[in-house]
């Protein structure tokens, strides 16, 4: 009996994701650091590109890791599950800073004069050098020990079922180079990945061990199909609290950032630091509302739910986050030194790509919202409301400013408690619904 029990597919897709994305960063602009626009001033196309394919390839990798440990349901294995999802927000994060942000403002300090590429430099390296973007800041160290803690728990995991006990070494030293992505650390922790894992598919379980800690089919089918006192707090707790932190949200007349932000940068920055969190939170409540519910809607609800807590949150990191980093060292300049920094705010705001984070994100969850409603109406005893509702919170909740965040939210939440009080959480345990 083989140790990871993975179809043709599923091994290809275990092992194909890390090697395309080692090949991607061999493309990575190389450079110390000292002088970020330097750097990136002819490689602006090599580092978006790169950034862009990493924006996809961290929750695909950690979706491998999730293949892995399909099945156990030790300590070991929870500690990795829960280690990757705050991998995958707070790596997600810096990268769309450090790398795509970056990025564009290299891109429109380009197009600027040679004196005024002088001011745009230095602006750029305090950005990169700021402690929510820096590559040893406040996101990033947490998001490493994140995937560190991951792949040991991984391996250990593995190890209780029979996996030879190199594995939480070798795992855990692919992570610690992965973390550091440029190459030739990211390439090589990939590549061990990679080796590991192919050992690991050709490795034998040890007779009378591979059972223990892996859920029964049973037992994973009766987690389903009611809420617990916690989970309905979740379920209502994270979009109230959500509602409450975007009355906080800046306002302000034009379609301008400097002079909204400029005012109140702490406050754009302690709501969008928030915003990074109930994104993903957000994705975690409508995928528990689904839980139990099977079918060609609430498939596409629970893909769109992903993309939207990657892509809406990249967005979200760059125009809340990136944008009120750099209006802070803007406002320190004077005269003709702070135009030339409000037009790298205005430039990375209006720009192509981040408009295309906007649309593809929002764009994903009114899809996944849509698919749930669809899902969740064919659910027995789920009024019509439930699903309508759900619908009309889409826009609001996503455009997230006040008074549409709060509208979409208090919208949302209505929906969650007409599904409480008739929806699955009064099925039967086990129950499953096919859609």
């Amino acid at each position: 009996m083989g140790l990871l029990r993975l179809s043709r597919r599923e091994a290809a897709f275990v092992i194909g994701v890390p090697l395309a994305w080692a090949v991607l960063l061999l493309f990575h602009p190389g450079g110390d650091g000292t002088s970020i626009y330097a750097d990136l001033k002819d490689n602006v196309t090599a580092m978006l590109v790169v950034h862009v394919g990493m924006m996809v390839f961290v929750p695909l990798f950690a979706f491998a890791i999730f293949l892995l440990l399909r099945g156990i349901d030790s300590t070991a294995a929870q500690v990795a599950r829960i280690a990757l999802v705050v991998f995958v927000v707070l790596y997600v994060a810096w990268e769309s800073l450090q790398g795509i942000a970056n990025g564009l403002l290299a891109d429109q300090a380009n197009s600027l004069s040679a004196a005024d590429q002088t001011v745009a430099a230095d602006l750029i390296q305090d950005f990169a050098e700021s402690p929510l973007v820096r590559d040893s800041g406040v996101l990033v160290v947490p998001a490493s020990l994140a995937l560190v803690v991951a792949m040991v728990a991984l391996g250990i995991a593995l190890r209780d079922v029979g996996a030879p006990r190199w594995s939480p070494f070798v795992l855990g030293f692919a992570g610690l180079l992965i973390s550091a992505h440029p190459p030739p650390f990211g390439p090589t922790g990939l590549l061990l990945f990679v080796i590991a894992v192919i050992l690991l598919l050709r490795a034998h379980a040890v007779p009378g061990v591979a059972a223990r800690g892996i859920a029964s089919g049973a037992a994973a089918a009766a987690a389903g199909g009611t809420f617990t006192r916690g989970e309905r707090s979740f379920l209502i707790g994270v979009p109230l609290a959500w509602a409450l932190v975007l009355l906080l949200h800046p306002t302000g007349e034009g379609e301008d950032f400097y002079p909204i932000v400029s005012e109140e940068v702490t406050t754009w920055l302690i709501v969008h630091i928030s915003t990074m969190v109930f994104v993903p939170l957000m994705a975690g409540v409508v995928l528990l509302l689904l839980r139990g519910v099977e079918g060609a809607a609430a498939t596409i609800s629970r893909l769109a739910l992903v993309i939207f807590a990657v892509v809406y949150m990249a967005w979200e990191v760059i125009i809340g986050i990136g944008t009120g980093v750099l209006v802070e060292q803007v406002s320190e300049l004077s005269g003709g030194e702070q135009a030339i920094g409000v037009t790298l705010v205005e430039g990375l705001t209006d720009s192509g790509l981040v408009g295309v984070l906007e649309n593809v994100g929002t764009g994903a969850w009114i899809v996944a919202l849509c698919a749930a409603g669809i899902a969740l109406v064919r659910t027995p005893g789920v009024p019509i409301a439930a699903p309508v509702l759900l619908v009309l919170s889409a826009i609001p909740t996503a455009w997230h400013v006040a008074p549409f965040g709060q509208a979409g939210l208090l919208l949302f939440i209505a929906a969650v408690i007409i599904v409480l009080r008739n929806g699955p959480a009064s099925a039967p345990a086990g129950s499953r619904v096919a859609v």
